[in-house]
């Protein structure tokens, strides 16, 4: 979105990855000065309420002619699956936590471990630091900016009217690092990079746009299920057979690990632990026979 005090033109424009969808159009489009005030509003509105721990930032911004600039930006926040985890290392006396993006492993395979988060716990409480993998999505805007006389500035109703003439946002194209990556066939073959994908473009559906007819765009115009482990019945650490054996072989250790996570952090996480492991034995069974 467009920095604060930005004049707006009233026939402004915006485009999200445009030429994307199968029908060619972009994932979102939006025409009128009204319409781009709405989404400019909600957009940063919705990502602080829906992203965890979410910030913003402009990592560069280029003039590339008289009428056009081009801005890259990044958001970052913890990923909705690991808000438990950032919630126990914020609370956990002594420890601080750090995080870090997983963007450059993004072609790496990525699959669940009970060792990795044993090592988690078991680092946090011998080093004190806690270190997260956080989502970070970056992105690209091209602006296009028109001459308007100052009483076209719809973003200042209150501005006199007079003959002098201003540069007003008349175009803006916002395309996305991971859509692209993601789209590539073997790019991105990390799922905890698609899932961070996927997060941050359910905080940007657009207004009047009911969450069905978004999820159902996005499907059509993002291949993110070709990611490993995006499968329809992919459950993590369930991605094949030898997966399931790693992960439910030795089930002495994933209960001594539970037993572990509530003498630590107490009955209330360790419950929660011991019925979401519960759970996932479930999840294996029915993948194991069909029933599903």
């Amino acid at each position: 979105m467009p920095p604060h005090g930005v004049t707006i033109a009233p026939d402004v424009t915006y485009a999200l990855e445009p030429g994307i969808a199968p029908d060619g159009d972009a994932l979102f489009s939006c025409d009128g000065a009204k319409a781009y005030a709405a989404i400019a509003r909600r957009f940063p509105r919705v990502e602080d309420d829906e992203l965890f721990e979410a910030s913003r930032r402009v990592t560069r911004a280029s003039i590339v002619s008289p009428s056009e600039a081009t801005v890259q930006w990044e958001v970052a926040f913890i990923p909705r699956k690991l808000k438990w985890v950032w919630e126990i290392g914020d609370a956990w006396v002594g420890v601080r936590v750090e995080t870090y993006d997983v963007l450059d492993r993004m072609g790496e395979l990525a699959r669940f471990s009970w060792r990795g988060l044993w090592l988690l716990f078991y680092g946090a409480a011998t080093t004190g630091v806690m270190r997260l993998p956080a989502a970070r999505v970056k992105g690209n805007a091209r602006l296009r900016f028109v001459e308007v006389d100052s009483g076209d500035d719809v973003s200042n109703p209150e501005a006199p009217t007079s003959a002098k003439k201003l540069l007003a946002l008349a175009r803006h194209v916002e395309t996305i690092e991971l859509v692209r990556c993601v789209n590539t066939p073997g790019v991105v073959r990390n799922k905890r990079v698609a899932r961070d994908l996927l997060e941050f473009l359910d905080a940007r559906k657009p207004p009047n746009t009911s969450v069905e007819t978004w999820e159902f765009r996005v499907e059509d115009s993002i291949r993110w299920r070709d990611v490993p482990g995006m499968g329809q019945f992919d459950v993590d650490g369930l991605e094949d057979e030898g997966d399931r054996a790693a992960v439910y072989g030795d089930v002495a250790a994933l209960l001594a690990f539970g037993t572990v996570v509530a003498l630590t952090f107490g009955v209330g996480i360790g419950g929660w632990y011991l019925r979401g492991l519960e759970h996932e034995r479930m999840m294996a069974e029915m993948l194991a026979t069909g029933a599903y």
